[in-house]
């Protein structure tokens, strides 16, 4: 079996109330919904808060899961949509991020990208961010 037909089997067993399934489902992907929201946001309780709401609405959701994408492609897409309405509800200015990219920034110098994503709008970053870090293009 593949990975596709493991998360399947996952999700089905999720969508008939199998607690265990909803779980790994969780802990295979939140490392990498978390990593989303906090590098369009550049904070940790921001992206904790993002983290919790992508996966409400997920597992809300999963019934409409459609299985025409992968379950992460999926999870992506309702976490940056989760990011933008948080940063909309929560008035979060540019100058503000801009702020904690460069508090970011000063504490991990190790990570040459970060400097170059200080100069990037949001959905520029978000762009990079793919490309680069999650080898997504």
């Amino acid at each position: 079996m593949n990975t596709f037909d493991d998360e399947q089997i996952l999700i089905e067993k999720s969508l008939s109330g199998c607690m265990f399934s909803y779980r790994e489902l969780y802990l295979k992907h939140v490392n990498f919904i978390y990593s989303c929201a906090y590098r369009s946001v550049f904070s940790h309780h921001c992206a904790e808060d993002i983290t919790q709401e992508t996966f409400v609405k997920a597992f809300a959701n999963l019934k409409k899961f459609s299985f025409k994408s992968s379950l992460r492609t999926w999870l992506y897409r309702i976490c940056m949509n989760c990011t933008y309405d948080y940063v909309k509800r929560n008035k979060i200015k540019t100058t503000e991020l801009n702020e904690e990219i460069t508090a970011y920034s000063a504490e991990d110098k190790s990570d040459s990208l970060n400097k170059y994503l200080l100069c990037l709008k949001p959905k520029e970053r978000e762009c990079v961010v793919l490309r680069f870090e999650n080898d997504l293009s």
